[in-house]
């Protein structure tokens, strides 16, 4: 009998060992996730290098017709420039806004030309401005790594507003639509493809 009560003990320590192994490892796989969670909304914060005041940096920017060109030529006027990439739904949405007269920075200065900076090639933009057209404005390709080591801009739509020297004003980033129940052109096509 004694013989069956050891092995008994023997076996239910090692089950209580067991069962801390896994506790041990479920915590810590809840730390790593915890973690993993937080830098892909640190990856989503604001990462905006650019101070308040200042001049910015220049960026390898051309034409869609493929000339280069640089943020100096816009200057002279307050400029808003919106940072988009052709694939990006928001980006669409911002747009569509645009060219319905939405306000996307309040309060901008008078004269306030506007820049739109695809983040895309020239065929992709062009696809996007069949889409959804922007009026009164330049039609600029940016180089999405200088962007985001110059400038840190690192998620689209972002809009920034410089004054007429090329000094940062201010910026906001992302776009939420108005609530006016009408779906961008991109929403309205991936309605139909699911229907």
């Amino acid at each position: 009998m004694e013989g069956i009560w050891l092995v008994s003990q023997l076996m239910l320590w090692t089950l209580v060992v067991v069962l801390a192994v896994v506790v041990v490892s479920l915590l810590r796989n809840v730390g790593l996730l915890a973690t993993a969670v937080k830098q892909l909304q640190t990856g989503a914060q604001d990462t905006l290098t650019l101070e308040a005041g200042a001049p910015v940096s220049e960026l390898p920017l051309t034409t869609l017709a493929g000339q280069a060109t640089s943020l100096a030529a816009q200057r002279g006027a307050p400029a808003m420039l919106v940072f988009v990439s052709p694939d990006c739904g928001p980006c669409h949405d911002l747009l569509l806004a645009l060219h319905q007269g939405t306000p996307v920075l309040p309060d901008l200065p008078p004269a306030t030309q506007r820049v739109l900076m695809s983040l895309g090639d020239a065929a992709a933009t062009q696809a996007l401005l069949e889409e959804v057209p922007f009026r009164d404005g330049s039609v600029l390709l940016a180089d999405s790594t200088a962007v985001k080591e110059r400038w840190g801009i690192r998620a689209t739509p972002t809009t920034v507003l410089l004054d007429a020297e090329g000094r940062y004003l201010r910026h906001k980033l992302g776009f939420s639509a108005p609530a006016t129940g009408q779906a961008s052109p991109e929403r309205r096509r991936d309605a139909a493809v699911q229907a």
